[in-house]
């Protein structure tokens, strides 16, 4: 509902603490949360976030006060990042969608007195004080808003914010903004989630043909071996690698697509709060809970009846060999829709009245 997100419990008197360690991804997914928060409380909510680049990808954001880098996720890393966190002197702490219990360590840690977190079935959910139960039919960013009782509206959407300085560094080679992103990849060791890089290949060739001969690859430190291998498989498209250490100075150029198609995966979201429209990959998991939402943006999913499982232990035994769920999304109908959705110009510059948008990161992406 639009004019401001609505509190079923009421306010929380005193600072916010917004606690994302599961990667760039989830944090992106609580800014919804964030503003809702900061709009409600009439002041900035602190954010302890891993990997620590999350916090240079969020510099800007009107929302977004304190931060507190978390340089590891382990146990050791949290209770290294405790005191910092002790320190904000957070009336409430909110561990974001999906529940861990790094999560819910980081907030009994940051001596929050109230911690509202997600149950975890068979998880250390002692160390909050309040608990919400997930709601299998909602979308992570609305799982989210159930921890401070808020409801969805539509000025919360997640958005990155740039200077023009850094939107003007970014010009891509087709000043017009023809440049098709793509990412080919997926953060950490979360394979289970990438299409084939020979059905990527095959998808660029077609967009070549087509008539769109800028295409960018963008990725994070250490996945250009991945990229380099689309590169070689490809026919007659020569897209280009942008995997620059300067992940805001990616994120700007990522800004100037015409499209972004992406697996689901971090650089779908970054291109999303860029207002770049999207076409996500989705096999194993699940476009209901992670797509950016909005007519912009499209998906394109497994048919097989076993898909969304949504399990990475699963993903290990998976009774298809190679993730069939991903292998049998054709290059020919990842083409068709990025065709259809490039047929529709956009402005390619912010208009007076519209945020700048952009940001930095590394291991995640």
């Amino acid at each position: 509902m639009t004019g401001g997100a609505k509190n079923k419990n009421g306010a929380r008197p005193g600072p916010a603490l917004v606690i994302s360690v599961m990667g760039i991804g989830n944090a992106l997914l609580g800014l919804p949360l964030i503003s809702a928060l900061s709009r409600q409380k009439g002041e900035k909510v602190d954010l302890a976030a891993w990997p620590p680049v999350t916090l240079r990808l969020l510099a800007g954001h009107p929302a977004v006060g304190r931060m507190v880098p978390v340089e590891s996720n382990s146990v050791a890393g949290l209770f290294k990042a405790a005191p910092e966190c002790r320190k904000l002197k957070a009336a409430a702490a909110y561990d974001l969608f999906p529940p861990s219990d790094r999560g819910h360590l980081l907030a009994f840690l940051s001596g929050a007195p109230l911690r509202q977190g997600f149950n975890k079935a068979g998880g250390q959910n002692w160390m909050l004080t309040g608990r919400v139960e997930v709601n299998p039919g909602l979308h992570d960013t609305e799982q989210n808003l159930r921890l401070a009782g808020l409801e969805p509206d539509p000025d919360d959407r997640a958005r990155l914010y740039l200077t023009p300085a850094e939107l003007k560094q970014a010009a891509l080679k087709s000043p017009g903004g023809e440049a098709v992103g793509l990412h080919i990849g997926s953060g950490g060791t979360l394979t289970g989630r990438r299409w084939p890089a020979a059905h990527f290949a095959k998808l660029m060739d077609g967009l070549h043909l087509a008539g769109h001969r800028e295409l960018v690859m963008f990725g994070g430190p250490g996945q250009e071996p991945l990229m380099e291998q689309c590169q070689s498989l490809c026919q007659s498209a020569r897209p280009r690698m942008e995997a620059s250490p300067d992940i805001r100075q990616a994120a700007a150029r990522a800004g100037r697509c015409r499209l972004m198609v992406s697996n689901d995966a971090v650089w779908l979201h970054i291109a999303a709060a860029l207002d770049v429209p999207t076409l996500g990959i989705y096999g194993p998991t699940n476009p209901q809970r992670t797509a950016p939402p909005g007519p912009r943006h499209r998906v394109v999913r497994s048919s097989l009846a076993c898909a969304p499982c949504y399990n990475y232990e699963r993903w290990a035994s998976c009774p298809h060999p190679g993730l069939k769920c991903l292998e049998g999304i054709s290059p020919e109908a990842v083409l068709a829709q990025a065709l259809e959705m490039l047929k529709d110009k956009r402005p390619q510059e912010p208009g007076p009245e519209e945020p700048l948008l952009t940001g930095p990161l590394a291991n995640d992406f």
